[in-house]
């Protein structure tokens, strides 16, 4: 005989994966790049591009790519059309389609269908009349397999009796409401000679040709079943406009004509059947639909269960520093009262963006790139506080894509930008290290002209210049809060060391919208085209405002700083006279904040001001 799976073969290690246009278009590109060569170098993987609206037609393939099964293509394909909320498939897709989902419920089926389609931008969403809705109705292939057998059964013997569709179903209609009752059609069932069929039968029957669930057949539904399960509205049609999937017995002829009109003349008589059986049987039926959707309930509650139990093991996770989300919050909100209904309307005007360095694990989607990153635990607070060290050679990339500043702009235009940072010593004479990396736009500028880059000079000054400044800003081995306020549109820029002007530059002839100094995608920390300005640095927290705040807002946020390494006044003033940074930790941890005791222990263990 033929072995199982013979005309379904799957092919192992071969994956289908949907993807967006832009990301297509990026695999192609790297599909024609890589031209005879392997995809990836030194492996076997090979990659096919295909279509799903166009039939899912292949539209490249890398080289070595071998197709696979049709089973497995078309499995594909039609899982796909389901995810896309497609509607209307014929009878042996939907029997593919059956084959692929029936691991799952088909009240999960449906909830999943439902819940996607509510999200999709179509006129039409009502799925009920649809030939997608067998596939909430039937549990696997088998039984649609034999729900078409008894259809098939009904049309062949609706052949031999020579009638037309419209006829047939009029007969059977014994009530003459319009709808043919369970009862009706087994009666009419048994009078077409299809004798061997139980109640239960009756009932799947009726669920698989009742589109719109009332419990009863119409004609539409009648003939779309005996016609073929599953018609699309795009089935071909033949020159007199019925279905090529109908059979010529059916279409009205004189001989079926007089075939019916014998039939209604009371030669043959159709009466109900079972209607005590098939009353019964519908209340079973109705009792064990609400212990499964109790049982479903169920299940649904022990999943969102799960879930809390989760999101509380998640919120565990975040307190002990083992979870690092990007927090966004509003910062300046606009209430204004309602035009109509006098209630409060607030729209939010800039959000500020944290970053948290002082967990056990990097804050989401920060990336540290070029070399290796630790988390060092801070004496001074026996070792339960961290902060991000970056190695020479080293940078920090921070996603973060908005817009601001004005109609038709593509970037972030007005912000300010704060980081508390340290680092392990000033660069050497005609030197410079980069702090924060803007954009690649003018990165390069020599002399005095603006650069996307911040820099750190030898003598401590802090610019967007390479030549450096007067003022010493930033001194080694000593945590300050370095922010920058730029805005693009005013053509003005600042730095704060500490919540203190250090530098503002007026230049409208380089600073402009969507500028060498404008946020696109995102930012790097120490990093440049140059490696020997990328030194690495310290860095603890990090906060962007879209918008540009005023000195008095910058004070603020540096007074509100919470406590930590660097942010007492003790360390502080320890570090401004000259006192190395390991000391202070050590004569903090033995003597606490008492200044004048730390300086007596640095001193006896061989620290002094000139070290």
């Amino acid at each position: 005989g033929t072995p199982q799976g013979y005309f379904r073969k799957l092919q192992k290690g071969r994956y289908f994966v949907a993807l967006t246009l832009a990301e297509a278009e990026t695999i192609r590109r790297a599909i024609h790049v890589r031209g005879n060569r392997p995809f990836f170098e030194g492996k076997n993987t090979v990659l096919s591009l295909r279509c799903l609206p166009d039939g899912f037609s292949r539209l490249d393939t890398s080289p070595m790519f071998q197709p696979s099964s049709t089973f497995q293509v078309e499995a594909a394909r039609h899982s796909l059309r389901f995810l896309d909320c497609d509607m209307y498939y014929t009878a042996e897709e939907l029997n593919i389609l059956l084959k692929t989902l029936q691991g799952s419920t088909i009240r999960e089926r449906e909830n999943f269908f439902s819940l996607v389609i509510a999200c999709r931008r179509r006129t039409r969403k009502k799925w009920v009349e649809c030939p997608i809705a067998k596939l909430f109705t039937l549990p696997d292939e088998f039984h649609l397999l034999k729900l078409r057998a008894g259809v098939e059964r009904t049309r062949e013997a609706i052949e031999r009796k020579g009638m037309q569709l419209q006829d047939a179903f009029t007969l059977f209609d014994i009530d003459e409401n319009g709808v043919l009752s369970p009862e009706e059609l087994y009666g009419a069932l048994e009078w077409l000679g299809v004798s061997d069929l139980t109640p239960a039968d009756i009932m799947d029957l009726v669920r698989h040709v009742d589109m719109n669930r009332d419990g009863n057949i119409g004609y539409g539904e009648f003939a779309e079943a005996i016609r073929g399960t599953g018609l699309s509205p795009s089935a071909t049609t033949g020159a007199d406009g019925i279905p090529q999937s109908v059979p010529p017995s059916l279409v009205r002829t004189p001989s079926t004509a007089a075939a019916f009109e014998a039939a209604k003349a009371g030669k043959h008589v159709i009466t109900p059947k079972g209607v005590q059986e098939l009353k019964q049987l519908q209340m079973q039926e109705i009792k064990q639909q609400k212990l499964r959707e109790k049982a479903e309930a169920a299940r649904e509650k022990e999943i969102e269960k799960r879930k809390k139990e989760q999101e509380g093991d998640l919120t565990a996770l975040l307190r002990r520093g083992m979870y690092n989300p990007v927090k966004e919050e509003p910062f300046t909100v606009k209430v204004s009262l309602g035009a109509k209904d006098g209630k409060e309307r607030k729209m939010i005007l800039s959000t500020i963006t944290t970053w948290e360095f002082t967990k056990k694990v990097m804050p989401k989607g920060v990336q540290v790139k070029g070399g290796v990153m630790q988390l060092q635990p801070d004496p001074e607070f026996e070792k339960k506080f961290n902060y991000l060290f970056v190695k020479p050679s080293s940078y920090v990339s921070i996603p973060f894509s908005k817009v601001n500043g004005g109609e038709g702009c593509n970037k972030l235009n007005q912000f300010t930008l704060s980081i508390e940072i340290l680092v392990d010593r000033l660069p050497r004479k005609k030197h410079m290290y980069s702090m924060i990396h803007l954009s690649s736009l003018a990165s390069k500028a020599k002399d005095g002209r603006l650069t996307s880059i911040l820099f750190l000079h030898s003598n401590g000054s802090i610019s967007f210049k390479r030549v450096p400044g007067d003022i010493q800003a930033a001194r080694a081995n000593q945590w300050f809060l370095l922010t920058v306020a730029v805005d693009n549109i005013a053509g003005t820029y600042a730095v704060y060391v500490d919540g203190q002007l250090h530098d503002f530059v007026a230049r409208k002839d380089v600073m402009y919208m969507d500028g060498p100094l404008a946020i696109q995608s995102g930012f790097g920390l120490f990093k440049s085209e140059n490696p020997r300005e990328m030194a690495g640095g310290n860095v603890r927290r990090m906060y962007l405002h879209t918008e540009v705040l005023t000195k008095e807002a910058i004070q603020k946020l540096e007074k509100d700083l919470p406590t930590g390494p660097g942010s007492n006044t003790t360390r502080k003033k320890l570090a401004s006279m000259g006192f190395p940074n390991y000391g202070i930790d050590e004569a903090i941890n033995s003597c606490g904040e008492s200044l004048q005791m730390c300086i007596n222990y640095l001193r006896m263990m061989g620290y002094n001001e000139e070290y």
